[in-house]
């Protein structure tokens, strides 16, 4: 009777919004066509050949295709695409949950690998002046003596994606001048602080010259 939210992936949900529905009136009207169908024409149905049942909700299926969508997914989000087309295929071909369960777990997958690949972006002086906003992998292939370099976290900083981030700041070598900045740092939990302090050891054991911000 339109107590649960719409999902707007159900048929019936998806017709009543491609036909201009806008309030709960039109799942009221429709549970109470199901009770009355049920109470009054059930036994009818058993004579309705389930081809015919089936090329229906085929038909308002394809209408749930929005190609404009997918054609947008493609060009800005490769990625997403490909999971669309898998829950599509396995939902086919099997069950819709196992569909939805596949792309959950494959898209947990990606985030974690993107989240633990540990990108720093940062800000290069060398010679006493600014020289270019560089991602801290590419400076240290190119690191000199006398640099000051800024690295900018943000964000937040777990156990997910510290190990990683830290991994590339050791590698950062004697004569360089570290800033550390936290200006756009929205959390760090206990792992990230226990990083940080090797962070300190490390620099302090190795002579770096570091500051935080």
């Amino acid at each position: 009777m339109g107590g649960m939210p719409a999902t707007a992936a159900l048929v019936r949900t998806n017709l009543n919004v491609t036909s201009g529905a806008s309030s709960r009136a039109s799942a009221i009207r429709a549970s109470v066509f199901t009770v009355l169908i049920s109470a009054l024409l059930f036994g009818y149905f058993r004579y309705i050949p389930v081809p015919v049942m089936a090329a229906i909700l085929v038909n308002i299926a394809i209408g749930m295709v929005d190609i404009s969508n997918y054609r947008k997914i493609y060009y800005y989000d490769m990625k997403s695409f490909w999971i669309l087309l898998t829950v599509g295929l396995l939902t086919f071909v099997f069950d819709p949950m196992v569909g939805i369960v596949t792309g959950t777990a494959i898209s947990l997958l990606l985030y974690l690998r993107h989240a633990t690949q540990g990108k720093i972006y940062g800000t290069l002086f060398r010679g006493g002046h600014f020289e270019e906003k560089i991602t801290l992998d590419a400076y240290i292939k190119t690191q000199q003596d006398g640099d000051v370099y800024i690295c900018k976290f943000s964000g937040e900083i777990n156990f997910v994606c510290i190990a990683a981030e830290i991994e590339q700041i050791m590698k950062i070598r004697q004569g360089t001048t570290v800033i550390l900045s936290f200006s756009n740092i929205s959390y760090i939990d206990i792992d990230g602080i226990e990083v940080f302090e090797e962070v300190i050891e490390h620099f302090e054991t190795n002579g770096h010259d570091f500051y935080f911000s």
